[in-house]
C-alpha cells in the first residue's frame, strides 16, 4: 500500500496484481472513469492534482512490485 499523507487526511493506493480481469468498476460519484492502461501511459492522462503530485513516487513502488 502507498499512502499519500496530507496531515489530517491521506489517500491510500492499494497495489495488487491479478491474472485475469478483476471486474473493476466506478465505486461512487467521485469516479468519473475507470480503465486499464499501461503503467507508462498514466502520466499522460488528466490526473487528479493529488495523484499527479505523488505519481513520481508511486510509480517507483508500482514498478518494484513488477520486478
Amino acid at each position: 500500500m502507498f499512502s499519500d499523507n496530507h496531515g489530517n487526511w491521506r489517500y491510500d493506493t492499494v497495489i495488487a496484481h491479478t491474472a485475469t480481469d478483476a471486474g473493476a468498476h466506478e465505486a461512487n460519484a467521485e469516479s468519473e472513469d475507470l480503465q486499464w492502461v499501461r503503467i507508462d501511459d498514466v502520466a499522460g492522462f488528466d490526473l487528479h492534482p493529488g495523484l499527479r503530485g505523488s505519481w513520481g513516487e508511486l510509480i517507483v513502488h508500482l514498478k518494484s512490485t513488477l520486478a
